[in-house]
């Protein structure tokens, strides 16, 4: 399974171009750990993606307060359930700290939650995509339309290295991560700055991996 899996990615990586179509990696399974701030509250945040045994993935957010704040910050997960169909991910179901929210009905097949996207862009990253269009459901059955837009390769600092990576713009016009995704991670991200109504709310950069 592993073998196929890196079989896949080398193929993948080797058939990128500025101007290939959008696919998805076949996920592999990894863990990663953040370090940073939510607010004014240090964090902890570790991200993993699990594959189940009946074929399908999770995708889980933990989020933990560090130092002073243990005393006054519940730790929150954040998770996405996903389906690997037609070379896509697919997005069946959400958990955050309001619930449990099942995928409506009525969503586009490629629409994906807000947690689920980051696996989309980075996937469209690697490919040398530069710009791209998602379909994204937040409350209810609301949906809105998130722009990738990725722009030159820099050097950012983490607590786990140095990283050159491709700095890029994920969200809509209200709400938007602004990251960093490093090739020698396969693509994964090594810093995230969370940005709501033009307010910075959480930076978040590499501590940790597992991959």
């Amino acid at each position: 399974m592993v073998l196929r899996r890196l079989c896949w990615l080398v193929a993948v990586l080797a058939a990128s171009t500025g101007g290939a179509a959008a696919r998805d990696f076949l996920p592999l399974e990894h863990g990663l750990r953040y370090v940073g701030r939510e607010g004014m509250t240090p964090v902890t945040v570790e991200v993993t993606l699990h594959e189940r045994p009946d074929g399908d993935f999770d995708y889980v957010q933990w989020v933990m307060p560090r130092g002073w704040a243990t005393w006054f910050v519940r730790p929150a997960t954040t998770k996405a359930r996903l389906r690997y169909r037609d070379e896509r991910l697919v997005s069946l179901g959400f958990e955050d700290r309001d619930g449990v929210r099942t995928r409506p009905a009525n969503l586009a097949p490629d629409c994906l939650d807000k947690l689920a996207v980051r696996l989309r862009a980075r996937a469209d990253i690697a490919q040398g995509v530069r710009r791209a269009e998602y379909t994204v459901w937040g409350e209810g059955d609301m949906q809105e339309a998130w722009i990738l837009e990725v722009s030159d390769a820099e050097s950012v600092q983490t607590p786990d290295g140095t990283y050159q990576s491709l700095k890029f713009r994920l969200g809509s016009e209200s709400e938007w991560i602004e990251g960093w995704s490093a090739p020698l991670l396969i693509f994964h991200f090594v810093k995230i700055v969370h940005w709501r109504d033009g307010k910075q709310i959480a930076e978040l950069s590499l501590d940790g991996k597992q991959l």
